[in-house]
């Protein structure tokens, strides 16, 4: 299951585990200490820390893009034990970098999954692009037919009404 930062939670991720599935979630601020302890791992990586890599290039449009991944298992034990992570086998980080019409984007996203390290890095950037098209599909679909960014609807259960 690939997935936004929303859904990653623990208990899902139990859950998938139990179901022998697989898990590959954005971590975001939602989850502020996973966030700064897998953002320091490769800000500042131990000694002797190895990482796998991949890397992917590509022409959409006028766009150019370039996505640079990086898996290590390293803060394995640490998640599972003391954050409370299940099943946590790597993470990751996702570096995007993309130059259109003369003007250069750069973004960094941080990953966690149970996908086992023989999976990665060659797997992964496809998930992770895979993800991100299904959840533009999604968006612009509910966007475009129910005008969910123009809505003023924005407080009490009304917003999940309308999405439903």
């Amino acid at each position: 299951m690939t997935s936004d930062a929303l859904t990653c939670q623990q208990a899902l991720c139990a859950q998938i585990r139990a179901a022998q599935g697989h898990y590959l979630f954005v971590i975001k601020a939602n989850q502020p200490n996973l966030l700064s302890e897998v953002a320091l791992l490769f800000d500042q990586p131990p000694l002797g820390a190895v990482f796998a890599c991949a890397s992917t290039h590509g022409q959409h449009g006028i766009r150019l893009e370039e996505r640079r991944l990086w898996a290590s298992p390293v803060l394995n034990a640490y998640l599972a034990d003391l954050l409370d992570w299940p099943d946590i086998q790597q993470v990751i980080r996702l570096e995007r970098r993309c130059v259109e019409r003369g003007v250069t984007t750069r973004q960094v996203r941080h990953l966690i999954t149970s996908l086992p390290a023989s999976v990665l890095p060659q797997r992964l950037p496809a998930l992770a692009r895979g993800h991100g098209a299904m959840e533009n599909r999604l968006h612009d679909v509910r966007d475009v037919t129910c005008g969910e960014d123009a809505s003023a609807i924005r407080s009490g259960s009304e917003p999940e009404v309308m999405a439903a």
